[in-house]
């Protein structure tokens, strides 16, 4: 008993300064930039193409090695430029698909970069609709492409998947969190992220959104910290997800640089069980969880639960003051609730029995 007391305070007690995971890096080197694509290949990540200040169809193609923490400028995209199109990886292999290029606003090309050779080759085009401004990310095999501008709507909700080994794609279920254009993307192991863009409601978005590929199921984040933004490039290394340049609410070029860390989640907690209450506690079948702080009553929340050896087995968003959970599922025993608003985290303790 008093093993599992000492596991509790020390579980409570979780201190994060980095802004619910984000970090700031130093600035990208180059000209402000935004609508670029970007993937990641082992410890180096690639940003290609774009709008910038001096051209709206870019071939730049520049190199950020994570070890060094350095940039170096590579030979020029080899095809015509473009911005808007959308950067994923897989093996040593990076991609891009779509664009806004001179000669067709709403590009269907697909094109492979090879690593090792440092070869562009064009690959079969894109079977949707042309589009620019995409998200993407890579997991495993698989390629997803998400989002964007076409030429029937400003604010796309697709969702493709394109498979490396059979080289198909395939059109999964809409984006549930409405449609945008100009968000980031990148992933980290079986979850793939979707960050800011421009959307009906919210112009330029602060949104966050996760993922999960083996569930199929989406869950909104605390909002990025940074300045709202679309057109930032995104990608992944060693288990953190990065975002840079976009263009921000001053419409300036941005050339600022974010890092992600899944594994920090929050400024600050509060520790004041009088916050939050869950009833029944103990409970054999339903817990209803019940916000009592008034600051954060009609604010969006996200739900954590995790049993005792960490593994998070629970995961929701909700907008109003409770939410009932099923434990049908919950093995017997005692498990931790987090709930996030902003920079703030409630926690809480029940017991299945």
């Amino acid at each position: 008993m008093r093993t599992v007391l000492l596991f509790v305070l020390l579980y409570v007690t979780i201190f994060v300064s980095a802004q619910n995971g984000w970090l700031q890096m130093n600035d990208f080197p180059g000209e402000g930039r935004t609508f670029s694509a970007a993937f990641a290949i082992g410890n180096k990540a690639y940003l290609v193409t774009g709008y910038t200040n001096a051209t709206a169809y870019s071939q730049e193609f520049w190199e950020w090695d994570q070890t060094a923490n350095s940039w170096t400028q590579k030979t020029d995209f080899p095809e015509d430029g473009r911005n808007g199109a959308t950067g994923f990886a897989i093996g040593n292999k990076g991609y891009i698909v779509g664009g806004f290029t001179p000669s067709n606003p709403f590009s269907t090309e697909f094109l492979e970069w090879d690593q090792t050779t440092d070869i562009w080759t064009k690959k079969t085009d894109f079977p949707g609709v042309g589009r620019d401004f995409s998200a993407a990310f890579a997991i495993g095999n698989k390629g997803y492409l998400l989002t964007g501008y076409t030429n029937t709507t400003a604010f796309c909700k697709e969702f493709w998947e394109w498979d490396q080994t059979t080289n198909t794609w395939t059109q999964k279920t809409d984006f549930p969190g409405g449609g945008r254009n100009g968000a980031s993307g990148f992933a980290i192991g079986n979850k793939g992220y979707l960050v800011t863009g421009f959307t009906q409601s919210t112009a330029l978005s602060k949104e966050f959104w996760e993922w999960d590929q083996t569930t199929n199921f989406w869950i909104q984040k605390p909002d990025f910290p940074g300045i709202g933004r679309n057109g930032a490039a995104g990608f992944a290394i060693d288990n953190k997800g990065y975002i840079v340049t976009g263009v921000t609410t001053s419409g300036s070029f941005s050339k600022d640089f974010w890092s992600y860390d899944p594994s920090s989640n929050a400024i600050r907690e509060i520790l004041d069980s009088n916050d939050i209450s869950l009833s029944p506690n103990p409970s054999s079948g339903k817990i209803s969880v019940t916000i009592k702080n008034d600051q954060l009553s009609f604010t969006k929340k996200y739900i954590e639960i995790y049993n005792m050896i960490g593994e998070r087995i629970y995961e929701n968003t909700f907008q109003s003051k409770s939410i009932e959970i099923d434990l049908f599922y919950f093995p017997k025993g005692l498990y931790f609730t987090k709930i996030y608003s902003g920079d703030i985290i409630c926690t809480e303790i029940f017991v299945r029995k």
